[in-house]
């Protein structure tokens, strides 16, 4: 499956979800970065560097083949 925005919002929306953490809980875990960064990445209109990409699949504890679409196995 092809990289997307969408695709990669929407596996966000539902680690950070799975994981019980609101966007600002994930933002500061991640990273310490604005909480608008995840909005805007959940609803697919900013994609993420390779930096912030690993220190959300980190902090999601899912890998970031699974949250860009390129794996359909969500673990590390």
């Amino acid at each position: 499956m092809p990289y997307s925005n969408k695709l990669l919002g929407a596996r966000l929306r539902e680690a950070r979800y799975s994981a019980g953490f609101t966007q600002k809980e994930l933002a500061l875990r991640a990273g310490g970065f604005p909480y608008q960064v995840v909005c805007l990445v959940e609803r697919g209109r900013q994609g993420v560097s390779a930096e912030r990409l690993a220190a959300l699949a980190t902090a999601l504890d899912v890998s970031a083949d699974w949250l860009l679409g390129l794996s359909e196995s969500r673990g590390n």
